[in-house]
């Protein structure tokens, strides 16, 4: 087949976990055969950094498409909020006739523009729900930092929290655009739950197999991996930590970081955004990927990437996450109250254990199998 991926961002122009799902399924797919096209917009990473000339590029036999324009933060800017540019949709209106796909395949559109998603050729129309962007303008579904009911004005909740209010959701023809996607694919159950409008079939996230790796320098810690941000419970576990003799290890950037820094004590260590080989040597050996998360989260890569090494996953009961920690025979939830103890039951989990549920849930082989019943 003919695949045509869109997308925000794209490795090595990425900054989160959304990207690097639209990789791992552009590699596997290559490898089954089919021909794989990337659209994407590189102004979206100059936007948010500004060392984007210096990566390394590697695409492999995918055929990636990145967009690049002169005036990149309006660009950015005009596409969030109102709509994909002129520009943007003569380019995918181009590659669509070119290439002629089977499929067109959307991720994280949200700085590509929603108007891509209407239809326009004879193509499956499938989109991947990585965050909650189909339902919210902040993409995130929360109200100061719990759960948004999405029954209150959305104008003030995004104007609060200091993000530009997407005016596209009052057009009919964004709902007319909506209603041109054929499936809508949610990594986790939560997801597809709270996405119940659509046309949504559950596949949850998968990660390749492991990467070999070093040891790490470090010895007999936990692991904190990911956005150093308050909806993350990270501060909340700093200060359980500090209650203990356990070495706690936190990797990531945020806005918290400077109030991190400031919280570290003699067995609580920073060693700030780390990627590639340093990153995947650091959670291999870990005891366990600690994930004490406050909001919905969806089905988060890191989790999936720590089982596949096998490295316990000890997470909240919240979101998407419940849905890895069912999977073991002692479900070991984060709780305040209970911490000590089931840092314990933590300890008791096997490797082989972990490596068993990778490969029965989040390995390429069971995500493939189920996607190909979707798209047919």
């Amino acid at each position: 087949m003919k695949i045509l991926f869109t997308s925000t961002f794209y490795p090595p122009f990425h900054l989160g976990g959304d990207a690097l799902h639209v990789k791992y399924l552009a590699d596997a797919l290559i490898k089954e055969g089919h021909e794989i096209h990337v659209f994407t917009l590189v102004d979206s990473y100059r936007f948010k950094k500004k060392d984007y000339s210096n990566k390394n590029i590697k695409d492999n036999k995918v055929i990636v498409h990145r967009i690049k324009t002169k005036f990149f933060r309006y660009q950015c800017f005009r596409n969030y909020t109102f709509g994909s540019s002129k520009k943007i949709l003569i380019e995918f209106g181009r590659l669509v006739k070119e290439i002629k796909p089977d499929i067109v395949h959307h991720h994280n559109i949200s700085l590509l523009g929603w108007n891509i998603l209407k239809k326009i050729g004879n193509y499956k129309n499938i989109y991947t729900a990585h965050d909650y962007w189909l339902i919210c303008p902040k993409y995130d579904l929360l109200r100061e930092f719990k759960e948004c009911k999405l029954d209150k004005n959305c104008f003030f909740c995004c104007f609060k929290h200091k993000k530009p209010y997407q005016f596209f959701r009052h057009f009919n023809r964004f709902k007319i655009a909506l209603d041109d996607l054929d499936l809508v694919i949610a990594p986790s159950e939560f997801m597809a739950k709270r996405l119940k409008n659509f046309k949504v079939k559950t596949i949850l996230n998968f990660v390749s197999n492991p990467k070999k790796t070093n040891h790490s320098k470090f010895k007999n810690y936990y692991l904190f991996m990911g956005a150093l941000e308050h909806h993350k419970g990270i501060l909340d576990l700093i200060d359980l930590f500090k209650e203990t003799n356990k070495k706690l290890i936190i990797a990531g950037s945020g806005t918290l970081e400077n109030k991190i820094k400031k919280k570290l004590d003699k067995n609580i260590f920073f060693i700030g955004w780390i990627e590639g080989k340093k990153k995947y040597s650091v959670l291999k050996n870990a005891k366990a990927l600690l994930l004490p998360s406050k909001w919905p989260e969806n089905m988060p890569l890191v989790a999936l990437e720590s089982l596949s090494y096998g490295v316990p996953v000890f997470g909240s009961n919240y979101g998407g996450i419940p849905e890895i920690i069912e999977k073991f025979k002692d479900k070991p939830y984060f709780t305040k109250n209970n911490f000590f103890r089931d840092l314990k039951k933590i300890e008791k989990i096997r490797k082989k254990e972990c490596i068993e549920i990778y490969k029965k849930y989040f390995s390429k082989e069971a995500y493939l199998k189920k996607y190909y019943d979707a798209i047919s």
